[in-house]
C-alpha cells in the first residue's frame, strides 16, 4: 500500500516540521529569511529553496523527516539557485504571456489621452478611442487566461521534475521528460494525493492570511504569519512530492525486475 494513502503516514509529514531538538530553532530561521525577503526581494529565498532541496531529498531516499541543520551556506545557495532556475523555465511561458499581455494594456491605456487630445484638437480620431480601450480589455483579459493555462500546464509536473534533479544531482535531469514522466504514470494516484495535500495547504494558508489582513489587531502581523505558514506549507509539500517520488521509482524498479 501507498505511504501516502496511510493516515499515519500523512500525518507524520504534517508534523514533521515541528518535531526535533532543534527543529523550533530552525523553523524560526527559515521563517526568518522569507520575513527577509519583504526587505530584500529574491536573495533569502534563494537560500530557502537550497534548505528545501535538502527536506526533498530527505524523503527520497527515505530517511526520517526532519528540518536538517542550517550549515554549507555556500551549497544551500548554489542549490537554491539551480532550483530557481528550474522553477522559472517551466514557469517562463505562462509568466512571459501574463507580462507581455499587461505590458500591451499598460500602452493602450497611455496612449488614451493623446487619442483623446487629438479629438479635442478636431483630429477624426473618434473611433479609435474605444477600439484601443477595448483592445486593450481584450488582450490583458486573453493574456491572463493563456498565462493562468500555461502556468498550470508548466506547474503541475514541476514537483515531479523537481525531485528528478534532487535525486540525480543534475539540472538537466530535470529537463529529461521522458523519464520524469515514466515515474508520474508509474504511479498517479500517490502524485494526485501529493498535489492535493499541498493544494489544501495552500488553500488554508490563503485563508487564514486573508482573515488576519481584515482584522485591525491582526493586518500588521500579516507578514510574520505569511513567513511561518508559507514555510511550513513548502516543507511539508516537500516531503509529500520526495514520498511520492520514491515510492514511484520503486514501482519502476519492481516493474522492471518482474519484466526480466
Amino acid at each position: 500500500m501507498s505511504k501516502l494513502s496511510s493516515l499515519e503516514s500523512v500525518k507524520n509529514i504534517l508534523t514533521f516540521p515541528l518535531r526535533g531538538e532543534h527543529s523550533l530553532q530552525r523553523f524560526a530561521i527559515a521563517c526568518a529569511l522569507i520575513a527577509a525577503s519583504f526587505v530584500v526581494p529574491i536573495v533569502p529565498l534563494i537560500f530557502v529553496l537550497g534548505y528545501l532541496l535538502r527536506i526533498l531529498r530527505q524523503a527520497i531516499a527515505g530517511e526520517t523527516l526532519s528540518l536538517p541543520a542550517w550549515d554549507d551556506w555556500g551549497q544551500l545557495l548554489t542549490d537554491g539557485l539551480r532550483m530557481a532556475l528550474i522553477n522559472l523555465v517551466y514557469l517562463l511561458p505562462g509568466i512571459l504571456v501574463t507580462f507581455g499581455g499587461y505590458g500591451i494594456y499598460m500602452l493602450c491605456s497611455f496612449s488614451l489621452p493623446f487619442a483623446e487630445s487629438a479629438t479635442m484638437h478636431g483630429s477624426h480620431t473618434e473611433a479609435m478611442f474605444p477600439i484601443i480601450f477595448l483592445a486593450g480589455m481584450a488582450i490583458l483579459f486573453l493574456s491572463m487566461f493563456v498565462g493562468s493555462l500555461l502556468m498550470i500546464a508548466g506547474g503541475v509536473p514541476l514537483p515531479m521534475a523537481v525531485c528528478h534533479f534532487a535525486a540525480h544531482d543534475d539540472v538537466s535531469a530535470a529537463f529529461r521528460v521522458s523519464e520524469w514522466w515514466k515515474l508520474i504514470k508509474a504511479n498517479p494516484g500517490c502524485y494526485f494525493v501529493a498535489w492535493v495535500n499541498t493544494a489544501g495547504l495552500m488553500t488554508i494558508m490563503y485563508v487564514v492570511l486573508m482573515m488576519a489582513y481584515w482584522t485591525i489587531i491582526l493586518c500588521c502581523l500579516v507578514p510574520v504569519l505569511a513567513a511561518l505558514a508559507g514555510f511550513y506549507a513548502s516543507a511539508v509539500s516537500a516531503a509529500l512530492f520526495g514520498e511520492a517520488y520514491r515510492e514511484a521509482q520503486a514501482k519502476v524498479s519492481s516493474s522492471g525486475k518482474k519484466a526480466k
